[in-house]
């Protein structure tokens, strides 16, 4: 089993990169783009290459060592940024993700495409949480991007549309997440600003890329959801934060996501229902509390 991860040096992509490289009887292939220089955490074969580029580009960049799985992680992910240059974002998300299934088709690989739970974003979640078939309701050009490249992957009859929920976690990567920025602000006893009246599925990082291995190894086919087990606002998120990792839940100070200013506007509820991955691959990811206390900590 080969696999091509790209976005291999980003939070989940470094993640999901040492767990492949563990695995017995599995090669990697890193593929980043041009302007991602920092050194992998582990020693791996990579390929560096930009956005304009071709289906013979990443032929000829792979030849003769094809992969047999394509683990794509890779992507602008900021829905700020996206809403800032949305030809940015439907190069990096779509464009991309184009050129990969023809590629998947080309050598018959099969494709596993890391999408969002954002794609729910105008819709509130039913009691339970959005289930696989559920119809998609995007409310922002990056989770536009992502449902039209979930369509090609699907069309091409090769992968799975892997939907994630709100990642945290540590990672060897030198970004951080969501729970960077919460861990530095209670290490500085500043103030954690945080909404109340949005509500998620988190889920670890390490559970993620357990889980997208697992579709990969299985080359499992059609949608799957792949959130952690509880249905938690962000302020409930911060206080397990700070239960796990011994800090002063006083310092977080509630905050709504309607607030004018915050743009794109945020989602009320896209909380997932992910029991069907679970069925199927044995992957059940791990509370928040749990999850803090039990995984490896890049530091």
């Amino acid at each position: 089993m080969h696999i091509l991860i790209t976005g291999a040096g980003g939070f989940l992509g470094s993640v999901a990169l040492h767990h492949a490289v563990s695995l017995p009887g599995v090669s990697v292939t890193a593929l980043r783009s041009g302007t991602q220089r920092l050194p992998l955490s582990v020693t791996t074969n990579e390929i560096f290459l930009d956005e304009s580029s071709s289906l013979a580009h990443l032929t000829a960049a792979l030849h003769p060592n094809t992969p047999s799985h394509i683990l794509h992680i890779g992507a602008l992910s900021s829905p700020e940024a996206c809403e800032k240059d949305p030809f940015a974002a439907e190069r990096s998300n779509v464009t991309v993700t184009k050129i990969l299934c023809e590629y998947a088709g080309h050598i018959g690989a099969h494709i596993t495409f890391v999408s969002t739970d954002l794609i729910f974003g105008a819709t509130k979640a039913p009691v339970g949480g959005f289930k696989p078939e559920d119809p998609p309701s995007p409310s922002s050009v990056y989770s536009t991007t992502k449902l039209a490249a979930e369509k090609l992957v699907l069309e091409s009859g090769r992968g799975a549309v892997a939907r994630v929920s709100l990642i945290y976690g540590h990672s060897p990567s030198p970004a951080k997440g969501v729970l960077g920025w919460i861990e530095r602000s209670f290490k500085e006893g500043t103030p954690v600003s945080l909404f109340h009246d949005e509500f998620r599925t988190p889920i670890h990082v390490q559970d993620v890329a357990t889980a997208l291995l697992s579709i990969a190894r299985l080359k499992l086919l059609g949608r799957w959801h792949c959130g952690g087990p509880a249905r938690l606002s962000r302020v409930e998120f911060g206080e397990k934060i700070a239960e796990a990792l011994g800090y002063d839940a006083t310092l977080i100070v509630p905050s709504s996501r309607q607030d004018p200013l915050i743009h794109p506007a945020r989602p009320e509820d896209v909380s997932l229902d992910s029991s069907k991955l679970t069925q199927f691959t044995g992957c059940a990811p791990l509370d928040v509390t749990s999850a803090l206390s039990s995984y490896r900590k890049w530091r």
